[in-house]
């Protein structure tokens, strides 16, 4: 259960950091 929760954290964050790194670019 940890492994999994750990795993959907990192997702969550990855997605926030492509969604700024897109903004930024923009």
């Amino acid at each position: 259960s940890s492994g999994y929760r750990g795993m959907h954290i990192t997702r969550g964050r990855l997605t926030s950091l492509t969604k700024k790194l897109m903004i930024a670019k923009r």
